[in-house]
């Protein structure tokens, strides 16, 4: 798994949100983007970009939910299933 290892996943994500989202702030892995407003919609985008470049992985619009999107571990969870759908799909092959 490498690079998409999931303690290695996580601390990606949560670098790339530390450094071009939340900036001076911080937030625990389960406190909520939206409740905090710590991250808009525009930092919602940039990070699914980030995510689709960085995991090689498609999130399709109808998983651009708020729930999805509400915390660094929720964000963890739906990556690495992702990553799993990825690999099951591609063993079948």
């Amino acid at each position: 798994m490498g690079d998409h290892a999931p303690a290695v996943a996580k601390a990606s994500i949560r670098d790339f949100l530390q450094r071009k989202v939340l900036k001076d702030r911080t937030l625990r892995d389960d406190e909520s983007f939206w409740e905090t407003r710590a991250v808009d919609s525009l930092g919602i985008m940039q990070l699914i970009h980030f995510l689709e470049t960085r995991f090689g992985i498609s999130i399709p619009g109808r998983d651009m939910t708020s729930e999805t999107f509400r915390s660094i571990d929720s964000v963890h969870a739906y990556v690495m299933r992702r990553i799993g759908e990825g690999t099951r799909r591609g063993s079948q092959r």
